[in-house]
């Protein structure tokens, strides 16, 4: 299923690599690519985190980045989304 900006999205200058997941939490590619660290939003802290016990059990950390308020990916993508139909 291909979701809605993904190739505008993977062709930021600004982005390595992007894997779209066809599952509802990204706990088997967290197991697959092994990270060292694992990125959250600050509003994750003190909740479960998919994929925390694959890392920490590594010897890597989670790391919670402070949220900027009205700005997210969803709604980059779906301003790129509307850019493009234009």
């Amino acid at each position: 299923m291909k979701k809605k900006g993904s190739k505008l999205f993977s062709a930021l200058n600004f982005v390595d690599y992007a894997v779209l997941l066809d599952e509802d939490t990204p706990y088997n590619l967290i197991r697959d690519i092994k990270p060292d660290v694992l990125v959250k939003g600050d509003d994750w802290k003190g909740k479960k985190v998919v994929g925390e016990d694959i890392v920490v059990n590594r010897g890597g950390k989670v790391q919670f980045v402070n949220m900027v308020h009205g700005v997210s990916t969803s709604s980059l993508i779906d301003r790129i989304v509307l850019g493009a139909g234009k």
